[in-house]
C-alpha cells in the first residue's frame, strides 16, 4: 500500500518536487519499507526518506506517510513509548516523541494500518491520532490551484481546504482583477458573498518596523483601494508572513474570521 501510494503521488504533478517523508515506530518495520522502496526504485535521491519517528526529529516533510502496524490489539505495549497505558502523555519521557510523531508533515498526511481503526487498542496515542484523521482527515478540492507564489500561499491553500471541506465554499488562487492579481478569493456561492485573502512577505512593507507594525508600502495601499472599489470592499483580509510563522500565531482564527465574513 505505501509503495502504491508513493507511485500516485510521484505520478500526480501537483506534488513535483515535494518531499515524502515514510515514518513507522520499529526499526525493522523502517527497514523493510525502504527495502521493498529502494527495489522499486525509490531513494532518498528522490526526496524519500524512510526513518523511526526519532530519526526525523528537526526534520519535516511536504507529505508524510505513517505506517501503524500492530497484528492484533494485544500488541498494545509495543507503544507505549509513545504513552501511558491510561493513554496520557508520559511528560518525563514519551511527550517529545508524541509531538515528533504528529507534527512532521507541511501539507498532507497519510496513514496505512495493518487492521481497521476500531481494533486498535483504545488508551494509546496511536488510537486517538488515527481516529482524528479518520473523522477530519478527508480534504477535497474542488478547483484545481494555480502555481503558487510562495511556500506561504501554499501553506494557506491546503490549510483553507481542510476548513473549507463540510462547506459549499470556493476557493481560487492567484484571482485577476483591475490588472492586478489577488493571492487568493474564497466565495460563498449561496449568498453571492466573497472575500480576499493576501499572504503578504516582505516586499510588501519598506522595512522591518513598518512590517511590524502592518504599515504597508504606497504602492500596495493604492492597488488595494482599486480591489476595494472593483468588489472587495470590507472583505479585504490581509495576512503578514512574520506572524504566521510565530508559534503562537493562531491560523485557525484566521479561518474562523475569514469564514464569519462568508456566512
Amino acid at each position: 500500500k505505501i509503495l502504491e501510494i508513493v507511485h500516485n503521488l510521484k505520478a500526480d504533478s501537483r506534488y513535483n518536487g515535494k518531499s515524502i517523508g515514510i515514518l513507522t515506530f520499529f526499526n525493522l518495520q523502517a527497514a523493510y519499507i525502504r527495502k521493498i522502496l529502494e527495489e522499486a526504485g525509490y531513494t532518498e535521491e528522490n526526496d524519500i526518506k524512510v526513518s523511526i519517528i526519532d530519526g526525523i526529529q528537526g526534520d519535516e516533510k511536504d507529505i508524510v506517510i505513517y505506517s501503524c502496524v500492530l497484528t492484533s490489539s494485544d500488541q498494545k505495549k509495543r507503544y507505549v513509548s509513545l504513552a501511558g497505558e491510561g493513554g496520557e502523555i508520559n511528560k518525563e519521557i514519551a511527550a517529545g516523541r508524541v509531538n515528533v510523531a504528529f507534527s512532521r508533515a507541511r501539507m498532507q498526511v497519510h496513514c496505512v494500518l495493518s487492521m481497521p481503526i476500531e481494533k486498535f487498542p483504545e488508551g494509546i496515542w496511536i488510537d486517538k491520532f488515527l481516529k482524528y484523521v479518520d473523522k477530519h482527515g478527508m480534504v477535497n478540492f474542488p478547483v484545481s490551484p494555480q502555481p503558487f507564489d510562495s511556500f506561504f500561499e501554499e501553506e494557506f491553500y491546503y490549510l483553507a481546504c481542510f476548513h473549507l471541506q463540510d462547506t459549499p465554499y470556493i476557493i481560487q488562487n492567484q484571482i485577476k482583477s483591475c490588472g492586478f492579481k489577488i493571492d487568493f478569493a474564497i466565495s460563498n456561492p449561496k449568498n453571492g458573498r466573497k472575500v480576499a485573502i493576501e499572504c503578504d512577505g516582505p516586499t510588501h512593507f519598506k522595512d522591518e518596523i513598518d512590517e511590524e507594525y502592518g504599515i504597508y508600502v504606497d504602492s500596495d495601499v493604492e492597488r488595494q483601494c482599486i480591489l476595494e472599489d472593483a468588489g472587495y470592499r470590507g472583505c479585504f483580509y490581509r495576512i503578514k508572513y512574520s506572524d504566521w510563522i510565530k508559534k503562537d500565531f493562531d491560523r485557525a482564527k484566521v479561518m474562523r474570521e475569514i469564514l464569519n465574513k462568508l456566512a
